[in-house]
């Protein structure tokens, strides 16, 4: 277990696990300020094969086509719970600590359809790994949470479009088949500090 400097951006990995709830524009805050709520993701790492097919992916996006915040997407990243409600994310850690390595691999483009208020289809890719979907339920189950607004689907967030455009993104077989492993796992409060837990279980 580390800590982690946060950067000054204030960009929060996924409004609610699956980017469906909140407007883009509203995951980034002022500096200095909390989050309106802690996350816990993983992130695949930039020299890996997936997050290399996940930037050709971003590269065949016209930028006609952004909207919200386009490819600013953050890390490359999976949440894997949105919604810690409190500072205290000890049971958290302790229940990290008995997981070992989460092998997942990516399938093809997809995209979440506009929600709420927020006016911008998401498109994804998906994760094709029954492991992320039982830790999520772990963790629901050691610390309060909000209730999440739509039922938990892994995925990477590759950019926001407009509605209208989604559809000709969906099914991009450039992601499909690379296989990653999840070693560590980011915890994130809203107070923005971040523990980093390796998953060595």
């Amino acid at each position: 277990m580390r800590k982690r400097q946060t950067d000054s951006s204030g960009v929060q990995p996924e409004a609610d696990g699956d980017c469906r709830s909140v407007s883009p524009n509203k995951l980034a805050v002022e500096p200095n300020t909390p989050f309106p709520f802690g996350t816990i993701h993983a992130e695949i790492p930039e020299s890996s094969p997936a997050a290399s097919a996940l930037a050709s992916v971003r590269e065949e996006i016209a930028e006609e086509d952004l909207a919200g915040r386009g490819l600013d997407v953050g890390s490359t990243h999976i949440t894997l719970r949105y919604g810690v409600q409190g500072e205290d994310i000890s049971a958290v850690e302790a229940l990290l600590k008995t997981q070992g390595p989460i092998t997942a691999t990516l399938g093809p483009t997809s995209y979440f359809p506009p929600s709420g208020s927020n006016g911008v289809a998401v498109i994804i890719a998906t994760i094709e790994c029954p492991e992320l979907h039982v830790l999520h339920e772990r963790l629901g189950k050691v610390v309060d949470f909000i209730e999440p607004a739509f039922g938990y689907q892994p995925h990477v967030t590759v950019a926001y479009v407009r509605p209208e455009v989604a559809e000709k993104y969906v099914g991009n077989p450039i992601t499909a088949g690379h296989t990653f492993v999840i070693s560590e796992v980011v915890i994130r409060t809203r107070s923005k500090d971040e523990i980093i837990v390796t998953l060595n279980g």
